[in-house]
This record gives C-alpha cells, structure tokens and sequence, in this order.
C-alpha cells in the first residue's frame, strides 16, 4: 500500500498557548481574591448580626415577661448594656433587699446587678459603630426604659458596621428600639 500526501501533524499545545492560558487563569484567579474581601463585608453578614443583636434584646424582653425568679424573688427587671465594640450584655436587676424596684435606677450597676448574657457577633468583624444608653425593660407589662427614662415616644438607635469602615464604605444596620418595645432593624 502506498500512503499518498500524507501530512503528519503534531496534536497537543504549544508552549505559548500554556503560558497565554496560565496568565489568563492567574488574573482570574487574583481578581477573585481581592473581592473575597468584599464579599466578608456584604449585606447578608451584616443583617446576621443584626438579627442576632435583635435576639438578644428580644432575650431581655422576654425573660421580664416571664419574670423568672432570681434569688428566690421577681427581678426588678432585664436590660440589654454596652459592653464596647465587639460586645453588649443582657443583665439583671433583682430586687433591692431595702425599697422597690420604683426607686432603683434602671441602668446597669456592676455592683448590683448580674450578666445574664452576654451577646457576642458570630461574625468577629463586626462591631458597634458606638455606645449607647442603657435599655432596661421592667415587669410585667414590660415597660422600656431607655437610659433610666420612660417616655412614649422615646426610642434608642444601636448602629451595626464592619470594623475598620464608616457605614458609607461597607454596609451597615441601624437597630431601633422604642420605648413601646418595639424593635425595628433599619
């Protein structure tokens, strides 16, 4: 047999198209990792944490509702304090051994009162943008008093961030709590 015009081609790629390839999936691959950043800063993560303060006042809330004993007698009620950035705590107020609870100050007192809970980020980037007042919420009703002080149209914002961002670079949640209780997440 006789084989006519038979051209032999080498199949497989040349060592320019393996390196065009390889450069094309590094820049991919670097343009990834440098988002990765900012998908650790994203709506989702920060709404989490949100929802997760929003537990823990809800916590306080409720545990005055049920007015659980402490030490063998009805608290004067549960509050939700600033502990700094990274943290804030659910507390309790047992009643007084001398007066009422109308007479105690509603703001927490490290020598009077005891943590309950403390609410702690999953996220360990995200902090509280700032302090705020103390929330304390008093049996049975229960009524809210922000800062020691109850009035009807009072509320508190608690603002939510990433660390190492103002609420204009990374996305932030503002908690709003009234003094009617309710609690909103803006």
């Amino acid at each position: 047999m006789k084989s006519f015009g038979r051209v032999f081609k080498n199949a497989g790629f040349t060592l320019i198209e393996i390196l065009i390839s390889l450069a094309v999936l590094a820049i991919v691959s670097a343009s990834v990792l440098s988002n990765f950043g900012a998908l650790s800063r994203s709506e989702s993560t920060i709404q989490r944490a949100a929802l997760q303060f929003v537990s823990g006042v809800r916590s306080a809330q409720t545990q005055a509702v049920t007015t659980t004993d402490v030490r063998g007698d009805i608290p004067c009620g549960y509050g939700v304090h600033y502990e700094d950035g990274n943290s804030a705590f659910v507390f309790v107020s047992p009643k007084p051994f001398t007066g009422s609870c109308a007479t105690q100050n509603r703001n927490y007192s490290a020598s009077s009162d005891q943590i309950h809970q403390t609410i702690v980020f999953s996220d360990k980037n995200i902090e509280i943008k700032s302090a705020f007042a103390d929330i304390f919420f008093e049996p049975p009703d229960p009524r809210t008093y922000i800062n020691n002080n109850y009035s009807a149209d009072g509320y508190e914002d608690i603002s939510l961030g990433f660390g190492g961002f103002n609420c204009g670079e990374a996305p932030c949640k503002t908690i709003r709590i009234y003094n009617s209780g309710r609690i909103d997440v803006i």
